[in-house]
C-alpha cells in the first residue's frame, strides 16, 4: 500500500526554492503540476508513490528537468535530494512541510 501524496503541499529546497506540488494519484502512480513560489517557474510532471518512497519528475517551464526523490520518515515527512537531470551537478535537498499518512 502506498502513502497518499495526493493534493496539495510544498516542498523546501535548501538551495531556496519552495515549490507548490498539486498531485493526482492513482494507486502508485502520480501525475500533477509543481510552481516555485515566486511564481518564476511551473511544470507538469509525473512519478511513483510506496509506502516508503517518492519520485517525481516534472518538465520546468525554464527548460529544465527535475528529479524529487524521497523517503519517509518517521514524523511521516518526505526528505531527499532534487537535481536538474540536463545538469545532474545541480543537487538541493529538501524535505516536505505536509505529514502524509497511509
Amino acid at each position: 500500500m502506498s502513502k497518499n501524496v495526493g493534493g496539495n503541499w510544498n516542498a523546501v529546497q535548501s538551495n531556496g526554492p519552495i515549490v507548490n506540488f498539486r498531485l493526482q494519484q492513482n494507486d502508485d502512480r502520480l501525475q500533477g503540476v509543481g510552481t516555485h513560489s515566486n511564481g518564476s517557474v511551473s511544470g507538469t510532471g509525473n512519478g511513483s508513490v510506496s509506502d516508503t518512497g517518492f519520485l517525481f519528475v516534472i518538465d520546468w517551464s525554464n527548460e529544465s528537468k527535475g528529479e524529487y526523490n524521497g523517503i519517509f520518515g518517521l514524523d511521516g515527512r518526505l526528505t531527499g535530494i532534487t537535481f536538474d537531470r540536463n545538469q545532474p551537478d545541480s543537487q538541493a535537498t529538501w524535505h516536505s512541510t505536509k505529514v502524509f499518512e497511509s
